[in-house]
């Protein structure tokens, strides 16, 4: 639904007053120019309800179906705060708090969940819900209790996706475990991910693998799981403490753990 203007009606002076401050600071907060990066360029925001700018906290707050644009960027939400230092000059904006029905995309990834905090110093935030939910061209994670993005470093992204966490690749595979940090890299390809507590993960070609623990390195391809792992594929179990599964290949083997406990499998005649 595309915003409407504030109805001076519905509202008293000294509020309009702010809002329209509010609306003229963030148009202000930087000059575009064609060198600028995107953290550089002005943010834009409108809303149904109010803009409110408090100068003495730092922030401009945004209520009723509120998006805040810049460059890329943009986030939709209930409500936005946006936080600067206000013993700063430039009132240059270095948080944003999103909440309710929050929707995020920067051009390549989209962001969705009940609340977002986005620190753009650091390019860092954390989306939270039961269906939070980050995509990108390499995969989609999500998660029922947050996912958290560090992008400092652009050679080292690290995702946490926390509660019933699931990370589908480009092709399709799958894995799931209650926590999920995913190292990706410049590229935002996958370069490792490490899965804990009730883990499982399927391959393209449904080969099922279950276990405690996962840790998959995308150099090589390989993903070793441990602790009561069962691997099925058609009908065709095995069980072991460790396991094996090569993506490249399409092999898996099911290892001992060296506690003298073999490993076992029942196969379909």
């Amino acid at each position: 639904m595309k915003p409407r203007s504030l109805n001076v009606m519905d509202v008293r002076r000294h509020v309009l007053r702010a809002a329209m401050l509010a609306s003229t600071a963030f148009l202000m907060l930087a000059s575009p120019t064609t060198a600028q990066t995107q953290s550089d360029q002005p943010f834009t925001v409108e809303a149904d309800e109010l803009l409110e700018w408090n100068q003495k906290a730092g922030t401009y707050s945004a209520k009723g179906n509120a998006i805040a644009k810049q460059g890329e960027r943009k986030i939709e939400a209930d409500q936005l705060t946006a936080s600067y230092d206000p013993e700063s000059e430039s009132r240059k904006i270095n948080v944003i708090v999103a909440t309710g029905n929050v929707d995020y995309t920067d051009g390549t990834s989209t962001a969705r969940g009940a609340r977002l905090t986005y620190d753009l110093g650091n390019e860092s935030y954390i989306v939270e819900g039961k269906n939070a939910y980050v995509t990108g061209p390499n995969g989609t994670m999500r998660a029922t209790t947050s996912i958290d993005l560090q992008a400092a470093d652009p050679k080292n992204q690290i995702i946490t996706a926390i509660g019933a966490a699931q990370y589908v690749d480009s092709e399709g595979q799958v894995v799931e475990g209650e926590t999920i940090i995913a190292h990706l890299d410049d590229a935002g390809a996958l370069d490792t991910l490490d899965a804990t507590d009730r883990v499982k993960l399927v391959t393209i070609e449904g080969q099922i693998a279950t276990g405690d623990n996962l840790a998959y390195d995308g150099k090589t391809e390989k993903a070793l799981l441990t602790g009561n792992v069962e691997i099925n594929d058609a009908g065709n179990v095995m069980y072991g403490s460790r396991a094996e599964v090569d993506f490249e290949t399409g092999i898996s083997r099911i290892l001992s753990g060296g506690s003298g406990k073999r490993v076992s499998g029942t196969l379909l005649p």
